[in-house]
């Protein structure tokens, strides 16, 4: 089985951590830069030099995300089937259907890797909410760093697989981010009983993407020391009228798992195209995008 990583930079390097520990494999490597560690099975400088007689099960794109239709581009023709690409797959809507429009031609299975989406903690979140554990939403808050498109679409594609599209969007704040091609904004997911708000912040060192969530009966909060703590509502013994939440559980989040979970995953799946791209939300997500942007989010998002 060929495997072919682009890129190896720190995200890549994760990734040929991982598939060394599987057999039978062999690892292409597509990379500029001498690498001066490991036994690596082929490497390349660019795509182009890649042997168009190999078929590769699994495609990983790991490299900086600024010329990605470029990318896609160079895998035209490539007997590949599986590809996981690092988010964010691009910087726009219109560069996301060109992409798209190489995908469907070349009939690629592609995952964006929003790392949640292959949490166990994350899957135990979804859990509760879609089982009604904690009642209904009341309203939600996440907060990311660095830009919409780096950090924000974790939260965007969280919200929508978790709630749904909402029915409305309400811009608060917009302004660049200081990295290339992408924004801080600040907005609200409107539904018909609850909110969530997403808020933004600039920092070149400080990744923030931590949140809560307030239920009838409980709330999830993700904090910044990668904990996940779970709250249910008990009587408040000094003010008899008044309730409080109560921790019931507390779970470190291992977010390196992710990357080894999504390998699973892949080298794993037996189902059909349609049920591997449910972990990819990237029509909504860029669709939603656009909308802010362009100031149009105020329109009923059902119209997209």
């Amino acid at each position: 089985m060929n495997i072919c990583l682009i890129g190896y930079g720190e995200v890549g390097k994760k990734f040929y951590k991982i598939l060394k520990n599987y057999k039978n494999i062999t690892i292409h490597i597509v990379e500029k830069k001498p690498i001066k560690f490991g036994k690596i099975d082929y490497k390349f400088d660019k795509v182009e030099l890649l042997p168009k007689f190999k078929d590769y099960f699994l495609v990983i794109i790991c490299t900086p995300p600024f010329n990605r239709i470029g990318m896609f581009k160079s895998l035209n023709g490539y007997n590949i089937k599986n590809i996981i690409c690092e988010k964010p797959l691009t910087f726009s809507l219109s560069e996301f259907q060109k992409i798209n429009k190489i995908i469907s031609k070349n009939k690629f299975k592609v995952i964006t890797n929003y790392t949640r989406n292959f949490l166990n903690e994350f899957k135990l979140i979804r859990n509760l909410i879609k089982k009604k554990k904690l009642g209904s939403p009341l309203v939600g808050h996440f907060y990311y760093s660095k830009g919409i498109y780096y950090n924000g679409t974790h939260f965007i594609d969280f919200a929508l697989k978790i709630f749904g599209k909402p029915i409305y969007i309400n811009i608060l704040n917009k302004k660049k981010s200081i990295l290339k091609n992408d924004f801080l904004i600040d907005f609200v997911f409107i539904y018909k009983n609850f909110r969530i708000y997403f808020m933004a912040f600039d920092t070149k060192k400080v990744s923030s993407t931590n949140f809560d969530l307030f239920f009838q009966k409980g709330k999830v909060e993700v904090s910044l020391s990668r904990k996940l703590k779970i709250y249910t509502i008990k009587k408040n013994f000094l003010f008899k009228n008044i309730n409080q939440f109560s921790l019931r559980r507390l779970v470190n989040i291992n977010y390196l798992s992710a990357y080894n979970n999504v390998v699973k995953y892949v080298l794993n799946f037996k189902g059909n195209k349609k049920k591997f791209g449910f972990f990819t939300n990237d029509k909504e997500i860029y669709s939603i995008i656009e909308k802010i942007k362009t100031g149009k989010a105020f329109e009923k998002i059902k119209k997209i």
